[in-house]
C-alpha cells in the first residue's frame, strides 16, 4: 500500500518520503518536516493516531490525510477533532485519494501564500516605512516602540491627512496580536443606526433590512485590533456603549439580550482635540479618560519640513514602481514651492500633489505649473501684527499665530473658489466639516 500511494504522489509532482510504520514515520517528521502527510489509523505499534498527533505537534499547519476501514469511523471522527484535514475509509478508489491529495495541495498554497502576505504586511507597516527622520518624527518612533509590547487602548490625535491610520497599522502588526485581525472603521462615514449595528452586529428581525444575523466589527477582529477612526464623530447616544464595551470587554448585538465577550486592543483616532470635544460638552468625559490612557500626537507636516525631501523622493519612487514609468524629479521652481506651501492637508495632500504633477508633466521633470494651481496662489498672509504695543513698533507674530492666520486664510479662500460651499470645500481640503468650521472660527 506504501509503495502504490508513493508512486501515485509521485506521479502528481510531489517528494515524497515513504514510511513501513509508524515509529519510522515519526522519526522522518522531525528530519523532513513535511506539508502533508497521509497515514493508516490503525498500526502496531505506534498507531496512526500517534503519528497525527507527532505532525501537529511540530507543524500546526501540516495537512494530514488518514485512512480507516469502514467500521472504524468513530476513530476518523477522533482523527477530525485531534486536526486532520480529510480521511478516507478503505477500500477505496485511487482517484478518491488523489482527490484528497489535491486538496491537500491546494490547503498548504493557501496557507503558504497566507504567511507570506501577512510577512508583506508586517514588512510594509515597519516605523521605518513611516518616513522621517525630524525630531518630531523620532519622538513618535519612541512612544510607538514603547507601546507595542502592551495592550492599552490607544488615542491618535492629528490633522486629517497626517497618517494616523499608518501609524495604527504599524503598532498592530508589530504587537503580539500581528497574526489577528486589523479591523477599522470611520465612525464620521456611517449614520448613527447603522454604526451601531456595524460596530456590535445585529440580530435577524431586529429592525426593517436586518434580514439575517450580522457579526459587528468587535467580533470581527477578536484577537486582533479594532481601529476606531475619527472617534471625535461618534454620537453621544453610541458613546455609552462604547464604553461598556472598553470596560467589560462584552458586547451586546442589536435586538440581541445576551452579552458576548470579545477581545480586541482599540486604537481610536481623532483629528481634532478630544480634550476640547470633551470640555466644550460635546464628547462623554468617562469615554475621553477611557481613550486616553496613551495619546499619540502626530505633528502636522508644516512643523515638520525637515521630511518634507524624504517625504517626496518617497512617493515619486511609490509612483514611479505603481506606474511603470522611469523616475520623475521635480524641477527647482517646483520644489520651492513646496517647500513654502503651508500643507493644510498634510503628507496626503502632498502624495496627492505629487501624483498630479507626475501624471501631466512632460518628460522626466515634474514644473511648478503641473502641480495644484492653489499651489502657486498661496493667500499673502501679513508678517506683522499690530502696532499698538504703546511704543509705535510693530509686534512680531508667534510661529503658532502666524501659522493660524496663513490656514485660516487659505481655508477662506478655498471657500470662496468653491463658490461658498463649506462642504465642497471641506472636501477639497480633505477635512471634516466641524473641522473646517472651527480652522474659520465659526460654530
Amino acid at each position: 500500500m506504501v509503495e502504490v500511494i508513493t508512486a501515485l504522489c509521485r506521479t502528481l509532482g510531489v517528494e515524497t518520503i515513504p514510511a513501513p510504520d509508524g515509529t519510522l514515520a515519526i522519526e522522518l517528521l522531525s528530519r523532513h518536516q513535511p506539508d502533508i502527510v497521509i497515514a493508516d489509523l490503525k498500526m502496531e505499534p505506534v498507531g496512526g493516531l500517534d503519528v497525527l498527533r507527532a505532525a501537529r505537534q511540530q507543524n500546526l499547519n501540516v495537512a494530514v490525510i488518514v485512512i480507516t476501514a469502514y467500521g472504524s469511523l468513530s476513530t476518523a471522527v477522533e482523527a477530525m477533532r485531534i486536526g486532520a484535514f480529510d480521511y478516507i475509509t478503505k477500500p477505496f478508489k485511487m482517484d478518491e485519494l488523489q482527490l484528497a491529495i489535491e486538496k491537500a495541495i491546494t490547503f498548504q498554497t493557501a496557507i503558504l501564500e497566507n504567511i507570506h502576505l501577512k510577512h508583506e504586511l508586517r514588512d510594509k507597516y515597519r516605523f521605518e516605512n513611516i518616513i522621517g527622520t525630524s525630531a518630531a518624527i523620532e519622538k513618535l518612533f519612541a512612544l510607538m516602540r514603547k507601546i507595542v509590547a502592551t495592550e492599552s487602548t490607544t488615542l491618535i490625535q492629528g490633522e486629517s491627512g497626517t497618517g494616523k491610520e499608518l501609524v495604527a497599522r504599524a503598532i498592530h502588526y508589530n504587537s503580539l496580536r500581528h497574526s489577528k485581525p486589523f479591523v477599522a472603521v470611520n465612525c464620521g462615514a456611517l449614520p448613527e443606526n447603522l454604526l451601531e449595528s456595524e460596530l456590535f452586529g445585529h440580530k435577524r428581525g431586529s429592525f426593517t433590512g436586518a434580514v439575517s444575523d450580522k457579526i459587528g466589527l468587535f467580533q470581527e477582529a477578536d484577537g486582533g485590533t479594532l481601529f476606531l477612526d475619527e472617534i471625535n464623530a461618534l454620537p453621544l447616544a453610541l458613546q455609552s456603549k462604547l464604553l461598556r464595551a472598553l470596560q467589560e470587554r462584552e458586547i451586546r448585538p442589536v435586538g440581541d439580550t445576551k452579552n458576548r465577550p470579545v477581545n480586541v486592543r482599540v486604537l481610536a483616532a481623532s483629528n481634532e482635540s478630544l480634550d476640547l470635544k470633551t470640555r466644550a460638552g460635546h464628547f462623554r468625559e468617562d469615554l475621553f479618560y477611557r481613550l486616553n490612557v496613551i495619546t499619540l500626537e502626530i505633528p502636522p507636516l508644516r512643523e515638520r519640513k525637515d521630511d518634507l525631501p524624504l517625504l517626496i523622493q518617497h512617493f515619486l519612487q511609490k509612483l514611479s514602481k505603481q506606474n511603470r514609468h522611469p523616475l520623475k524629479r521635480l524641477s527647482s521652481a517646483a520644489l520651492e514651492l513646496l517647500k513654502n506651501y503651508h500643507f493644510p492637508g498634510n503628507v496626503r495632500e502632498l502624495e496627492n500633489a505629487l501624483e498630479r504633477g507626475a501624471a501631466l508633466c512632460d518628460g522626466a521633470v515634474i514644473q511648478a505649473e503641473d502641480l495644484p494651481p492653489h499651489f502657486t496662489t498661496t493667500p499673502s498672509v501679513p508678517i506683522l501684527g499690530s502696532t499698538n504695543d504703546n511704543s509705535g513698533h510693530p509686534v512680531l507674530l508667534s510661529l503658532a499665530d502666524f501659522s493660524e492666520k496663513a490656514e485660516k486664510q487659505y481655508v477662506l479662500r478655498v471657500i470662496d473658489l468653491c463658490d461658498g460651499n463649506k462642504l465642497v470645500a471641506a472636501e477639497k481640503l480633505q477635512i471634516g466639516i466641524a473641522t473646517l468650521y472651527r480652522k474659520i472660527g465659526e460654530k
